[in-house]
């Protein structure tokens, strides 16, 4: 995937990393894992080139979260979206009965 794109519609998501931490929005469970397993892993066995810090006050490691935030209520969106028009696709087929039921 290049950076021009994007796996996920963005339509109602805050892509704004600024206006994010402006606003003190929480961060997706799952961003909040993944980006403290990254400065934790780049800390531990990459030698610290990331530098990450999170301490809630616009540095980089919050950064890296509020990225990842957009990314996870993107996916999930998508994914919901698909759980719905499968649901929706089900209900709508007819399954035949089997010979033992007719």
């Amino acid at each position: 995937m290049s950076r021009k794109e994007f796996p996920y519609k963005l339509d109602g998501i805050e892509t704004n990393i600024n206006k994010r931490w402006e606003s003190g929005m929480p961060h997706h469970p799952e961003a909040e894992k993944v980006g403290r397993a990254i400065g934790f892993i780049d800390y531990k066995f990459g030698g610290d080139s990331l530098d990450l810090s999170f301490g809630g006050d616009g540095d980089n490691g919050d950064c890296l979260l509020y990225a990842l935030d957009i990314y996870f209520e993107a996916k999930d969106r998508h994914e919901k979206e698909l759980d719905d028009f499968l649901l929706a696709f089900s209900n709508s087929c007819e399954v035949p009965p089997r010979d033992s039921e007719k």
